[in-house]
């Protein structure tokens, strides 16, 4: 078959494009693991600068996973938060660059059964990003570094349940590392030698934290840091969601809280994803689901416009974005599933016309 002059220029001129598009940027590209596949298959094939997110489910594994450096390892993130993604499995960090750390973001890592570390961050790492992970420890540490460097634990949960002497939440050898808005317990903080923060040094930066244990060495410093059980809703069974004080949608008490690590973050926080109201503080619930859908809502379920009822205006934006998707609560999304439908109309229906008690 003959091919023509200008179709030989043409492909030339598609493929010189291609090679200076290649050898210009680095392609990033983004590797769907579902339940029943390996993550660490994925990991493996990944290449730097691609991004490993895992879909909803239960990944019963008793193994260890180890993250490749620039690779993101992440859960699937709809609307506006993450869906539960629980790893049954160490977690090995890696390395990201100045420019872009590399994240492990939205995993619930549950080691509880086999009593392993939670997320190891291995010697030499540098660039590390941890954020709104849980990490569920059983008589052993939840994360560990060695000497590490430019590591953030953000907007997390880790508890360690039956700690012995020696077990933290956080145990640290020569490291750098900042830690803030997050709930750190420990299940018997008198126990001695068991420390909720473990450094030997004190190049720690602690922030806007609920910590359930004691620090060590005492001298680090820390600054917004809530020395206190932070109530969660059902941590025998693995449910680290903050405790609400009431249940009845129609007492004052159901939109008062009784967790103390509600409202509690770093006020300079992102507030991008998390209802707010006005009498918070403009601050980001701690832990693992402050600033995702998953935060308690502390105002009416069908008040979108936040000014503390349930009226028309908030039925015109239901209007608004009805049958759409990929909407947030204030698009009129009361269920937090991402789309606004009759579920939603029928919320508000529910509480129209009624107010947030006093």
């Amino acid at each position: 078959m003959k091919i023509t002059m200008k179709l030989m220029m043409l492909m030339t001129g598609v493929l010189t494009a291609s090679i200076l598009i290649c050898g210009g940027f680095a392609y990033a590209d983004t590797i769907i693991v579902s339940p029943g596949e390996s993550i660490q298959d994925a990991i493996d094939t990944a290449l730097a600068t691609d991004t490993v997110e895992v879909r909803e489910g239960v990944y019963d594994l008793d193994a260890v996973i180890t993250m490749k450096d620039e690779v993101d390892l992440v859960a699937q993130y709809v609307s506006a938060g993450y869906p539960e993604v629980r790893v049954k499995a160490r977690i090995v960090a890696a390395s990201g660059t100045s420019v872009e750390p590399v994240k492990l973001e939205g995993i619930y890592v549950d080691v509880f059964d086999f009593g392993d570390v939670g997320v190891e961050i291995p010697a030499g790492s540098q660039y590390v990003l941890i954020k709104n992970v849980i990490v569920r420890a059983n008589n052993n540490d939840g994360i560990t570094l060695d000497t590490a460097s430019d590591v953030t634990i953000e907007s997390s949960t880790v508890d360690v349940s039956n700690n012995i002497a020696g077990d933290s939440c956080i145990d640290s050898a020569d490291s750098i590392y900042t830690a803030e808005n997050n709930i750190l317990t420990l299940e018997d903080p008198s126990i001695e030698n068991a420390n909720a923060i473990e450094s030997d040094n004190d190049n720690v930066t602690l922030e806007y934290n609920c910590i359930l244990g004691k620090l060590s060495p005492v001298t680090l410093a820390h600054k917004g840091t809530l020395f206190a059980s932070p109530g969660y809703e059902d941590k025998i069974n693995g449910d680290f969601r903050l405790a609400m004080a009431g249940t009845d949608p129609q007492s004052a008490e159901y939109y008062r809280t009784s967790s103390i690590a509600f409202d509690s973050g770093d006020p300079a926080s992102d507030l991008s994803w998390e209802i707010q109201i006005a009498d918070n503080n403009e601050a980001i619930d701690l832990g693992a689901y402050g600033n995702t859908r998953y935060t308690a809502v502390t105002t009416l379920p069908a008040d979108f416009d936040l000014d503390g009822d349930a009226d028309v205006n908030d039925l015109n934006l239901w209007k608004s974005n009805r049958f759409t998707i990929g909407k947030t609560f204030f698009d009129g999304d009361t269920n937090g599933d991402g789309d606004v439908d009759v579920n939603d109309l029928n919320i508000w229906k529910s509480h129209r016309f009624t107010t947030v008690p006093q």
